[in-house]
């Protein structure tokens, strides 16, 4: 008897997209004012703000939080663009992931 892995496609988990539409970026992963102003509220620094925003909307779309540092670059940005601050470097998501904020937040989603 032979077994076989199952292809990411083929599984009931959601993946993080490979690509992205202009269209999809803006309504999928545009927060809301609300949103907005629940992190705003909650955190004082960009560094943080980005990464639970895009948390947060990676949670709406697949159901889980991933590795902020695995999120696709054009998503973080995204984020930064709507939020008017420099994008982050990839360091600086790296370091989110290994705070224990990162563990806090993803208890305690907006």
């Amino acid at each position: 008897m032979r077994y076989s892995m199952t292809k990411v496609h083929e599984l009931a988990y959601p993946v993080l997209p490979v690509e992205l539409e202009e269209a999809e970026l803006r309504t999928v992963y545009t927060p809301s004012a609300a949103e907005i102003r629940f992190v705003f509220g909650q955190f004082r620094q960009a560094p943080t703000r980005v990464p639970v925003l895009a948390q947060l909307k990676l949670l709406q779309r697949l159901g889980y939080m991933p590795v902020v540092s695995d999120v696709p670059p054009v998503i973080i940005e995204h984020v930064c663009t709507v939020l008017g601050v420099r994008p982050l470097p990839r360091t600086t998501l790296a370091r989110y992931d290994r705070s224990g904020s990162n563990s806090r937040h993803q208890k305690n989603p907006p």
